[in-house]
């Protein structure tokens, strides 16, 4: 582009100098900004890197040269589509008629793929005795990898849900391994515990903040965020059913955080200043309310609104997240 510019030859110099880095670099390194230098450069890195010859060997060797694929592995097939499709777009830019090589060129691509993935493309042939164009076989390589890639998905989301035989038994052995109560220090666990059971929603969260346990499973090692548990079975959310808070079990007496103003000294500082109102004088989502409590002993923080929304993935399934608000950015 600059090459082609109504401009001189030191600016020319200059953004090709800008340009270039590596062996390319160092070719011209010596040749300071002039005019007289800019038709040296350029015959230079031409002479140097101007090989039609090799550069056409170098994308035969890349298309010839791939490797065997032993399963249907959408990765393998994605590579093999794409290395495909670039070599031969590379290969028309050199001018070079390719539009009669389909027939080498399907037989070297069909000798890459794997036993399954070969056997689908013969069926799918409507004219199997016919000479078949690259271009269909590219096609059915496309849709073949698009498949198994949402298959894979599908598998994934599976087994993320279920957990595995493994997982179930190193959790039951560390179980067995610290069944003494954290509470009481009888030889229950802590959710069994009577004398837990007893406090009150805001004390039993306390309780479990203080002993350093998780708030979903309430054991210890992790944190909730990383909790493999099921979660609340009244309301669905990631804390123990123990720790649930509605209008019907939440103390009289305890009042709960219904706003957080973040100050500029307390933002300097990294701390939150908190506004508590009583539990009366509005109508708030308790589940925020205890996470604000939970963040709130953790120490100097920084918090940010967050929003359910639900999204709609590109298979038409509507999934629940959370959107960060960030007010600061």
């Amino acid at each position: 582009m600059i090459h082609e510019q109504q401009l001189g030859n030191a600016q020319k110099m200059w953004y090709l100098k800008s340009n270039l880095k590596g062996e390319a670099e160092r070719l011209i390194r010596h040749l300071p900004i002039t005019d007289e230098n800019y038709d040296i450069a350029w015959t230079t890195l031409t002479n140097r890197y101007s090989n039609q010859r090799l550069m056409v060997a170098t994308l035969l060797d890349r298309l010839t040269q791939q490797p065997m694929i032993t399963s249907d592995s959408p990765s393998a097939l994605k590579k093999l589509h794409d290395i495909t499709k670039e070599c031969l777009a590379g290969l028309k830019n050199f001018n070079i008629n390719i539009a009669s090589w389909d027939p080498i060129l399907l037989h070297i691509l069909l000798k890459k793929l794997d036993k399954v993935t070969h056997a689908l493309y013969e069926q799918t042939l409507t004219s199997p005795r016919e000479l078949q164009p690259v271009d269909a076989f590219l096609a059915f390589l496309e849709r073949r990898f698009q498949s198994l890639e949402a298959l894979c998905s599908d598998k994934r989301s599976t087994t993320q849900n279920k957990p595995t035989n493994r997982t179930s038994a190193l959790i039951s052995t560390k179980d067995s391994q610290s069944l003494q109560c954290k509470n009481c220090k009888g030889s229950h666990r802590i959710y069994t515990c009577e004398a837990f059971k007893q406090l009150s929603i805001w004390d039993r969260v306390a309780k479990i903040k203080q002993l350093r346990l998780c708030l979903n499973c309430l054991r210890e090692g992790h944190r909730s965020a990383q909790c493999s548990a099921g979660s609340c079975l009244k309301c669905g959310k990631k804390h123990n059913t123990l720790l649930h808070m509605d209008a019907n079990n939440q103390d009289k007496t305890t009042p709960s955080i219904t706003a957080i103003q973040t100050t500029a000294n307390a933002t300097k500082q990294g701390q939150v200043s908190s506004i508590v109102k009583d539990k009366g004088s509005t109508n708030v989502n308790h589940s925020i309310a205890l996470s604000t409590e939970i963040s709130a002993s953790e120490g100097p923080f920084v918090l940010l609104a967050t929003a359910l929304i639900k999204v709609t993935n590109q298979k038409g399934k509507s999934i629940e997240m959370r959107a960060l608000l960030d007010s600061g950015s």
